[in-house]
C-alpha cells in the first residue's frame, strides 16, 4: 500500500493539525468511571473483537482497576453504554467517519475518544487505532511508561475517576520503529519492550521491509546461478556474489518474479525488500556500467519490479535504502510504490545536503533510516544517543516531515540507562513533531522523580548532547551529586528510589569503565576492572539499562550463561545498600573542581605582525594529516590567490571534497579531488581578508600543507573531535594579557596516535607535561608570560578546547590569526 497519497502531499501540516484537533473545540460531557473503590462502567468490546483488542481490553481494565482500586468487568455489547473499545466498523458512527478516515495506510492508527454520560468511546479506524485510544485514555488519567522496566511504570491513584475530553489523533509519521540491535537482552526484556511500544503508541501504519535482501534471489535460484555464473556481478575480473549482474535480462526477470512470489506467499505484507547485500562490490561489467551509476542500476531494477507488483498486487510496495554505494539519488524518477529509506551512511557524487535536497524530487515515498544508537560506536557511555538532545530530535523530526517522510526505522540499543529520556521523547516526537518538548520533559521529571525532579533535571541537562558537555571527572562529579540530591529529596518515595537505584547501577558502570580506560595500572589491574565491569553489566541485564546482548557477544566473548562459565556470571540479586555503597564510591572518585568563567572571542580573525621573532619561525611549513573533516582559516593580504596543497587518500572509497568561503561564509570555490594525488590549490578571491577552507574526506585520510609565511590557522571546535593521523608539529597559541592560568579541556581521539603533550612557555621551557584523557588542564602563567606566544609540543587534536584563550592554533606565529578585538585590546601590531 502506498502511504503517500495526494491528500498528504498537498495538505500543509497546519491543515493536518486542524483536522486531528477539530473535535477538541466542543465542550465534552463528563463521564464517571469509578467512585469509592467501585467501577461504574464496564469495558465493552464487540462480540467479534480481535485477539489484539481483547488483550488491550484486559490491560485497560487492569490499569483502570489499579488507578481506582476497583474491578472493571469486560463485556461484549453494542456500544450503547460503558467504556467502549473497538473499531468504527464494530461501533459505527457517521460523526467519526471524518476523523477516522483512511487514505491508504494513513488512518490505520487514527483514533477518536468521545465522552458522554454513561459512555466513553475509544474508537479506532482499525484495531491498532483502538489500542492507541485505550492507552491515550490511560495517559490522560496519569499513567506513564517511561522506560520498559517495571520500575519506570507510573500508575496514579484516585478515589473518584471521571473523564471529560473528546480527542482525535493520528501520527504525522506513519511507520515508527525504534528497534534494538540484538534485542533487549532476554525474553522477558523483549516482552517488556513490546509492551512499552504498545503502551506508548509506537507502531507502523504500514510495515517497512527494506533490509539487505536482494542476494536472496541467488539462494532461491542457486541451481540456475551455478549454471550461469555470468548472472553474478563482475568484480575485478571475477564473477562473484552477493551482488547480481543487473544488466542480464534473465536476472532482472528473476528479481521481478522474486517480488511477485513474495506477495503471493505473504498476502498481508505491505512491502518486499529489494535492497542489495551490504557491500559495495557491484558489477563492473561494460553492460552494467552502460546502465549508469550503481544508484541508476539498483533503483532502475526496483522500478521494474514495482511496476509488475503494482499491476498484480495494487497497493503493495518495493522497499530499499539509499545507502552505501547507492546513496546518491538515481537519474530516474521512482515509481510511486517504491519506498526508499534514506540512511546517513554512504558516499556518492553529491554532498549530503545536495543528496537530501534531491531525493524528494526523485521519490515521493520516502522513509528515513536513523541511527539512534549503535553499541559499537557508543559502548553505552555518556552522553549517549543524539536523541538525548531532545530539541535537536524535534528539529530532526520536523525536517523528516517537511521532506515528505512517512517512515522511520531507527537502529537503537537497549541502553535505557544512558538513553532512556531521549528515547521516550523521541518516540513522542515521531508521532507528533510539534509536541511541546518542554511540557513533556516537565512531566517526565515530575512523575518519574517526584520531589527529586529539580535535581534530576539538572542531571539530564548537564549531560544533554545539545549542550556539548565536556565529559570529565568534574562534570561526572556534578552529575553524581545531582542524583544524590534527588535521592535525598525523595527519601520517602520507594518508587522514586527504585528508579534512582537503576540509574546508580548504570553510573557504577560509568565509574568502572572510566577507571579502566583513563587510569594507569598494570594489565592485571585492568583485567580485574574488566571482570568487575562485565559482572556489573551482567547483573544489570534484566532491566535493559545497557545493551546486554551486544556486550555479551563482544566484551563477553560470546559466552552463553547456562552453557559456559565465566567469573563475571554472577546472579546475586541487587540490594539498595550495595547499590548505595557503589554509588558513594563514585561520589568520592568524581570530584568537582574550580573552573573559571568561560571567555569568548569573536571569529573575526586577523594576522599579527609579531616583533622580534626568531628567524627560524619564518621557515616553518604548516603540515598536518587527518582522517575526517577539518577547517582552516586562511588570509589574503592584498587580494592575492590563496595557495595551499592537499593530498587525498582513498580509504572508504576516497571521496574528498573542499569548499572555500569568505568571512561571511559565502562560497568562493569548491571541488572534488583526485585520490592518491597531491593537488596544488590556487584559489582566486574577490578581495583581501579572511577565508575558510572546509575539507571533508569522508574518512579517506588527507593532509594539508601551507608554505612558510602564509596564514593557516586551525579553529578548534567545542562540539566535535578532530582526528590527526600523525602527531602534530609544535603548534602556537596566544595567551592574552592579564591571563593568570591557562584552562583547557582535552580528550584523545580513538584509534589515532598521541595524547600526551607538553605546554611550552614563551621561552621554550616545559610549563606542564599533560597526560589526560577527558579532563580539564590548568597551567599557571607566571608574571611577564602573558600577552605572548606559547606552544603545544607534540599535540594531537582530539577534542581540544580552551576555556579562556582564543580557540585557534597554528604551526608558526606567521600562520596564526587572532580575533581582531583581542589584537586591538592587547595592542598587537597588525
Amino acid at each position: 500500500m502506498n502511504p503517500v497519497l495526494p491528500v498528504r502531499v498537498l495538505l500543509p501540516l497546519l491543515m493536518w493539525f486542524a483536522l486531528v484537533t477539530a473535535a477538541n473545540a466542543a465542550e465534552p460531557a463528563s463521564v464517571a468511571l469509578a467512585s469509592g473503590g467501585r467501577a461504574l462502567l464496564p469495558v465493552v468490546i464487540s462480540a467479534g473483537a480481535s485477539a489484539a483488542t481483547r488483550v488491550v481490553a484486559e490491560e485497560l481494565a487492569a490499569f483502570l482497576g489499579r488507578i481506582a482500586g476497583a474491578t472493571f468487568a469486560i463485556e461484549s455489547g453494542d456500544g450503547s453504554h460503558g467504556i467502549v473499545l473497538g473499531t468504527l466498523s464494530e461501533f459505527p458512527d457517521p460523526a467519526l467517519e471524518r476523523p477516522l478516515a483512511l487514505h491508504g495506510a494513513d488512518g490505520r492508527e487514527a483514533y477518536a475518544i468521545r465522552s458522554a454520560p454513561g459512555r466513553l468511546r475509544l474508537i479506532g479506524a482499525t484495531a491498532l487505532g483502538a489500542s492507541h485510544a485505550a492507552y491515550r485514555l490511560l495517559e490522560e488519567l496519569g499513567c506513564r511508561w517511561f522506560f520498559p522496566a517495571p520500575e519506570w511504570e507510573v500508575v496514579p491513584h484516585a478515589q473518584a475517576l471521571t473523564f471529560a475530553r473528546d480527542l482525535d489523533d493520528r501520527p504525522a509519521i506513519l511507520a515508527r520503529a525504534m528497534w534494538c540491535e540484538a534485542g533487549s537482552g532476554g525474553a522477558q526484556q523483549d516482552a517488556d519492550y513490546v509492551a512499552w511500544r504498545r503502551r506508548n503508541r509506537q507502531a507502523e501504519s504500514f510495515t517497512v521491509n527494506a533490509g539487505h535482501n536482494l542476494d536472496d534471489v541467488i539462494r532461491r535460484n542457486q541451481a540456475a546461478f551455478d549454471q550461469h555464473p555470468e548472472w553474478l556481478a563482475l568484480v575485478d575480473g571475477k564473477r562473484q556474489g552477493p551482488q547480481l549482474e543487473l544488466a542480464e535480462p534473465a536476472v532482472r526477470k528473476l528479481v521481478v518474479d522474486y517480488a511477485l512470489d513474495f506477495f503471493r506467499d505473504h498476502p498481508d505484507a505491505d512491502m518486499v525488500s529489494l535492497e542489495p547485500a551490504d557491500n559495495t562490490a557491484h558489477s563492473q561489467s561494460p553492460a552494467s556500467l552502460a546502465l549508469g551509476s550503481v544508484s541508476d542500476r539498483v533503483f532502475g531494477m526496483a522500478n521494474e519490479a514495482a511496476r509488475a507488483v503494482r499491476q498484480r498486487y495494487p497497493g503493495k510496495m518495493v522497499g530499499l535504502y539509499s545507502y552505501n554505494a547507492h546513496w546518491d539519488p538515481p537519474k530516474l524518477t521512482l515509481e510511486p510504490n517504491v519506498h526508499v529509506l534514506l540512511a546517513a551512511l554512504g558516499q556518492g557524487e553529491r554532498t549530503a545536503a545536495e543528496r537530501d535536497a534531491l531525493w524528494p524530487q526523485r521519490c515521493r515515498n520516502l522513509g528515513f533510516y536513523e541511527y539512534f544508537s549503535v553499541w559499537l560506536w557508543s559502548y553505552d557511555r555518556l552522553p549517549g544517543s543524539w536523541t538525548n538532545d531532545c530539541r535537536g530530535t524535534q528539529a530532526r523530526m520536523r525536517a523528516i516531515v517537511a521532506a515528505g517522510g512517512t517512515s522511520i526505522s531507527a537502529e537503537s540499543t537497549a541502553s535505557w540507562g544512558v538513553n532512556g529520556r531521549g528515547y521516550y521523547i523521541a518516540n513522542r516526537l515521531m508521532w507528533n513533531p510539534e509536541a511541546d518538548v518542554a511540557a513533556l520533559l516537565d512531566d517526565f521529571y515530575a512523575r518519574a522523580f517526584g520531589p527529586g525532579a529539580a535535581a534530576m533535571r539538572r542531571y539530564f541537562d548537564r549531560l544533554d548532547p545539545g549542550a556539548h558537555p565536556f565529559l570529565s571527572r568534574h562534570l561526572l562529579g556534578l552529575a553524581f551529586r545531582d542524583v544524590a540530591a534527588a535521592a535525598a529529596a525523595a527519601s520517602d518515595r520507594p518508587d522514586v528510589q527504585a528508579r534512582l537505584d537503576q540509574l546508580k547501577r548504570y553510573l557504577r558502570y560509568v565509574h568502572l569503565d572510566w577507571m579502566r580506560n583513563r587510569e594507569g595500572g598494570s594489565e592485571a589491574d585492568k583485567a580485574k576492572l574488566s571482570t568487575a565491569i562485565m559482572t556489573q553489566l551482567y547483573r544489570m541485564r534484566t532491566s535493559a539499562l545497557v545493551s546486554w546482548e551486544m556486550i555479551r557477544q563482544n566484551w563477553g566473548a560470546n559466552q552463553q550463561p547456562g552453557k559456559d562459565h565465566a567469573d563475571w556470571m554472577v546472579d546475586r540479586p541487587w540490594t539498595h545498600d550495595e547499590t548505595e555503597a557503589d554509588f558513594q564510591a563514585g561520589i568520592a572518585y568524581f570530584q568537582p573542581r574550580e573552573i573559571g568563567a568561560a571567555v569568548t572571542f569573536s571569529d573575526t580573525l586577523v594576522p599579527v605582525r609579531w616583533p622580534d621573532l626568531p628567524s627560524a619561525t619564518a621557515q616553518i611549513r604548516s603540515q598536518q594529516s587527518y582522517q575526517g573533516s577539518q577547517v582552516y582559516a586562511l588570509w589574503s593580504a592584498t587580494g592575492e590567490p590563496l595557495e595551499f596543497d592537499t593530498w587525498a587518500g582513498d580509504a572508504w572509497h576516497g571521496i574528498n571534497r573542499f569548499v572555500v568561503s569568505d568571512a561571511a561564509h559565502v562560497e568562493i570555490a569548491k571541488g572534488k579531488l583526485p585520490n592518491k594525488e597531491t593537488t596544488h590549490h590556487h584559489i582566486a578571491v574577490p578581495h583581501p581578508g579572511l577565508y575558510y577552507l572546509d575539507y571533508d574526506d569522508h574518512g579517506s585520510w588527507w593532509s594539508m600543507t601551507v608554505a612558510p609565511g602564509l596564514a593557516a590557522t586551525i579553529p578548534l571546535g567545542s562540539t566535535r573531535d578532530y582526528r590527526n593521523t600523525q602527531v602534530m608539529q609544535d603548534m602556537y597559541i596566544y595567551v592574552p594579557k592579564g591571563t593568570r592560568q591557562i584552562e583547557y579541556y582535552y580528550t584523545r581521539t580513538a584509534y589515532h596516535p598521541g595524547g600526551p603533550h607538553q605546554v611550552l612557555d614563551p621561552e621554550g621551557a616545559v610549563a606542564k607535561a599533560v597526560d589526560v584523557n577527558g579532563d580539564w588542564v590548568t597551567v599557571p602563567v607566571p608574571p611577564g608570560m602573558d600577552g605572548r606566544l606559547w606552544r603545544l609540543h607534540e599535540p594531537v587534536l582530539g577534542l581540544f578546547w580552551f576555556n579562556n584563550l582564543p580557540n585557534v592554533m597554528a604551526a608558526s606565529p606567521q600562520a596564526l590569526l587572532l580575533p581582531r578585538e583581542l589584537v586591538e585590546r592587547d595592542g598587537l601590531p597588525h
